[in-house]
């Protein structure tokens, strides 16, 4: 991998209190939601509003908060306000709150690349999040799409081109080996080879 998706324009990134949603369809890939902001509740399925990172569970409405610092990624939990680093692959560190002999819902944080602060967040079965997809991705100007280990979405079957997805003036952008830089419609289907994904815009804040 690469480091030249640090040269693409991050001036259209949205303020600090804003938050921005997709929904990335992958084929072969799966589902994902890709979160753009800087703080992200985290909680059960009820409440109005209910929490950006949402599961199917009998958590409350807020449970704990994750931040995004320019230092790294952080969770604040309820109701003592700890605060915790988070480590680039790792547990997050939720109070226990399942019925005897559950421990509740379980998520797992991962920073798969060293060169994107996208990171990835995933639910341990059986729970799962309220909306229909495999993953949370926490966006930070790039996403990595392959089969190999550090990319944000795992595609065992797709050929090792280092597809990177970028925003670039309000737009999203896909490059990858040999394929230059070339924007994506959202809500119309991409396709490249043997592949193909879409994306869905769902602006929340």
């Amino acid at each position: 991998m690469t480091n030249r998706e640090s040269t693409d324009d991050s001036s259209t990134a949205p303020a600090a209190t804003s938050i921005r949603r997709w929904r990335v369809w992958v084929d072969r890939g799966g589902g994902f939601d890709v979160w753009q902001g800087d703080r992200f509740t985290i909680g059960g399925a009820g409440g109005d509003p209910p929490a950006e990172l949402a599961l199917r569970c009998g958590w409350p409405r807020r449970v704990a908060r994750l931040l995004r610092t320019p230092t790294g990624d952080q969770l604040e939990t309820d109701p003592l306000a700890t605060v915790y680093p988070l480590r680039d692959e790792q547990r997050l560190p939720l109070e226990r709150r399942g019925s005897v002999g559950d421990a509740g819902p379980q998520l797992d944080y991962r920073r798969p690349s060293p060169l994107s602060r996208s990171a990835v967040i995933t639910v341990a079965p059986p729970y799962r999040w309220v909306s229909p997809v495999d993953a949370t991705i926490l966006f930070d100007q790039t996403l990595l799409i392959g089969p190999e280990p550090f990319n944000h979405i795992r595609v065992a079957r797709l050929s090792s081109q280092e597809w990177v997805l970028f925003r670039r003036r309000d737009r999203w952008w896909i490059r990858g080996n040999r394929l230059d830089a070339e924007p994506i419609d959202e809500c119309r289907p991409w396709r490249r080879e043997d592949w193909s994904l879409v994306i869905e815009s769902d602006s929340v804040g």
